[in-house]
């Protein structure tokens, strides 16, 4: 599926900074209808077909840069609770990538050239949340013995501690990254 203009017919994407579906055409906000994806890995706005590993949720098409999204892959396991949309956008991570690695040592001399910045694009890493309980007993037991001579006399001091701990443990929204399950590796 991808997100058509009402108005244009131009790809409505989401903008972090606004919050907001924006129209790259006409700029038009929250005019976009959802458009659902008639055949596997083809653009619905170009008819272009669409490369990608079976890991991929969505992509851009390389031909007309309209965003679409598989949904036939987010089924039953996969299918997400939510997804958190991108805090920045994609003005600002430039900036940031040219800031903070512009003239750092053994970075490959275009990695922070115009040409090699056109191809970066935000990915959503799927994440499992889960919460957790447990109840967690331990029992021990620890001697601490002290010897000296006084005189003739060996002396002997011992202390024993017995102890007895229960520790329950509530954990709420822990966080796993699904790319680490065995059914996604690059091997398709």
């Amino acid at each position: 599926m991808f997100y058509r203009c009402k108005d244009c017919g131009g790809n409505a994407v989401y903008d972090p900074k606004k919050k907001k579906m924006v129209c790259e055409s006409c700029g038009n906000e929250e005019t976009q209808e959802k458009i659902p994806q008639e055949k596997l890995h083809i653009c619905n706005n170009c008819g272009a077909e669409i490369e990608s590993k079976k890991t991929d949720l969505a992509l851009k098409c390389p031909y007309c840069g309209t965003y679409v999204i598989f949904e036939d892959r987010m089924k039953d396991a996969y299918k997400p609770d939510l997804a958190l949309p991108f805090v920045i956008d994609r003005k600002e991570a430039i900036e940031i990538i040219r800031k903070n690695f512009a003239k750092k040592m053994f970075i490959p001399k275009d990695f922070c050239s115009t040409s090699s910045l056109e191809s970066l694009q935000g990915r959503y890493v799927p994440f499992w949340m889960y919460d957790m309980e447990t109840h967690v007993h331990f029992e021990g037991e620890g001697r601490k013995i002290r010897t000296w001579t006084e005189g003739d006399y060996d002396c002997t001091f011992c202390i024993l501690t017995r102890f007895c701990i229960g520790v329950f443990f509530r954990l709420k929204q822990l966080c796993h990254d699904a790319y680490n399950r065995s059914e996604y590796n690059d091997s398709y």
